[in-house]
């Protein structure tokens, strides 16, 4: 059996709020929890290696406790994200998305998936430096700080409300504006969900933007963004940020640009 004619079976055989929560359950747990795991299995399993490959310190790891404690804040987290999901179909009456038997063309998954990165690399820009205005920092973006050093699950360690307006809504957006494929949003949400674990592994692999995003946690400024397009627009990056502390404008210390 082909992959359509699978889905044609799924379709017919399940509603399309079956088929959106399952789904997005699914690629959550393959894209999200069991990457984490992974990672935070590996100081235990392999401590040497570890060691040699981690941006920060052992001294600055946490501990046990603080690791089942951003676990526990993700399936909340993530529980609470699908409750939305299944008000959102109750109001409205049908998803955000297109949940049709007919799967999406290569061509219309490529060029949303470029729509989709774009969008977001702007959209989380923006709404992750305002949450380092002081007035939102401490009620709504300290809890996701409280790892200086960064453990896979601490990437959804966060206030509900950040939750939805920092790590939903901006990859949501672009896919339920263009009324995309669910399967097409699938693909996209597994990227980024691979994406920000890695980025919050606090393990150099020489994909995205892991040390970067490792020294955002470390010093609470700069690096923004998730593909550094946006950083390096409007000069919070580490060469911007060095070049704004040679003319004083820059703090040696601070939460906030």
């Amino acid at each position: 059996m082909t992959l359509q004619t699978h889905w044609t079976a799924i379709c017919a055989t399940y509603t399309p709020i079956q088929i959106e929560l399952t789904g997005s359950l699914l690629v959550m747990l393959l894209t999200f929890y069991i990457p984490s795991t992974i990672f935070i299995s590996l100081p235990y399993l392999f401590p040497d290696w570890s060691r040699r490959h981690q941006h920060q310190p052992p001294s600055k790891q946490p501990s046990g406790k603080d690791i089942f404690r951003a676990f526990t804040t993700c399936v909340r987290n993530n529980a609470l994200t699908a409750s939305l999901q299944a008000l959102n179909f109750y109001l409205g009456g049908h998803s955000s998305l297109r949940i049709t038997p007919t799967l999406p063309s290569l061509y219309e998954i490529l060029w949303q998936f470029v729509f989709g990165l774009l969008f977001r690399e702007v959209a989380f820009y923006l709404v992750h430096r305002a949450l380092h205005h002081p007035l939102l920092y401490g009620p709504l973006h300290k809890k996701h700080h409280e790892f200086t050093a960064p453990i896979a699950f601490s990437a959804q360690h966060a206030t509900f409300t950040e939750q939805v307006v920092a790590n939903t809504l901006p990859i949501l957006l672009p896919y339920a504006i263009i009324k995309a494929h669910i399967v097409s949003f699938w693909i996209f949400v597994g990227w980024e969900l691979i994406q920000t674990v890695i980025d919050h592994s606090g393990f150099e692999t020489g994909f995205w933007q892991g040390k970067s995003h490792d020294r955002h946690h470390e010093v609470f400024r700069g690096h923004y963004g998730t593909l550094g397009i946006m950083d390096w627009v409007c000069g919070t990056d580490e060469e911007g940020m060095r070049r704004r502390r040679i003319k004083g404008r820059e703090p040696k210390e601070g939460k906030e640009l």
